[in-house]
């Protein structure tokens, strides 16, 4: 009886200090219904929490909203869609960090020309960190995957650092005056960037386009079109690779620093689109 008592307590307190589940949380607040607009308030949530790392998350978009991270949060995955004319949503990391570290994904489905998914870092000094792979999309109006919409110019601080894929699709855009001031390709592996935005433009930093930080990745440019920009620097830090292919990855204007630095390696496989005679960015 004693060894079954001794059990039964130890059972007990095992299963006390078990984490609690993760949980799919839908976003009730500003744009799907409801008023508030701070991501890390849990009565915004269904169920109500404060997002986990380990909780997938999903915002269904259906009027115009700015919701804005009041602290730095670490979430597991998130799915964003919206649909309506007119409708703007704008997703604002503002002073904090803003880690993913599944997936992420978001869409416009329905819409028109004023209608848009922004994510954004603001002339701040915060940053959105995507630690799985990131899809943009819209099958009308347009996703701003990497912006600084709401301060309405481009950065000077906010960073936006890929450690995955990051996939561009039909609709997917940058506009030309609202670019973070920084955009780091990081991965501790091989990432992709996926041109597949047709005509629109995909445009990285403001300030500077750096492949490597913490990580010396392969960062790979690939897609069906050729329209991915720098706008500022671009710059390739020791023991990582730029590998273009046949794509480009060149300055949106003329102007701007290329620095291959020690240890780095670009390679080309183009002979147009670039410097005369390749795809020399």
């Amino acid at each position: 009886r004693g060894w079954g008592l001794a059990m039964a307590v130890a059972a007990g307190l095992t299963l006390a200090a078990a984490p609690a589940w993760a949980a799919a949380r839908s976003w009730i607040g500003a744009g799907a219904g409801g008023a508030g607009t701070d991501f890390n308030t849990g009565t915004n949530w269904n169920p109500n929490g404060v997002p986990t790392s380990a909780d997938d998350l999903t915002m269904t978009i259906t009027s115009t909203a700015h919701v804005t991270l009041s602290a730095s949060i670490t979430i597991g995955s998130l799915t964003v869609s919206l649909s309506g004319n007119n409708v703007k949503f704008d997703l604002d990391a503002q002073t904090s960090t803003f880690t993913i570290n599944g997936a992420s994904s978001a869409n416009v489905t329905s819409g028109n020309a004023n209608t848009y998914i922004s994510f954004d870092v603001g002339d701040n000094p915060g940053q959105i960190i995507f630690n799985g792979s990131a899809t943009f999309a819209a099958s009308a109006g347009a996703c701003f995957a990497i912006s600084t919409w709401n301060s309405g110019s481009p950065g000077s601080t906010g960073s936006i650092v890929f450690r995955s894929d990051f996939n561009c699709n039909a609709g997917c855009g940058m506009a030309t005056s609202f670019m973070p001031a920084n955009v780091i390709f990081d991965a501790p592996g091989t990432q992709t960037i996926y041109d597949n935005a047709g005509a629109n433009a995909v445009i990285l930093g403001y300030t500077l386009t750096q492949i490597g930080s913490t990580n010396s990745p392969t960062v790979v440019v690939a897609g069906s079109a050729s329209a991915c920009y720098a706008w500022g620097n671009l710059t390739i830090n020791g023991n990582s690779t730029l590998d273009l292919g046949t794509n480009t990855l060149n300055r949106y204007n003329a102007g701007g620093t290329l620095a291959l630095n020690a240890g780095a390696t670009m390679k080309l496989a183009g002979g147009s689109g670039g410097q005369t005679g390749s795809n020399f960015p």
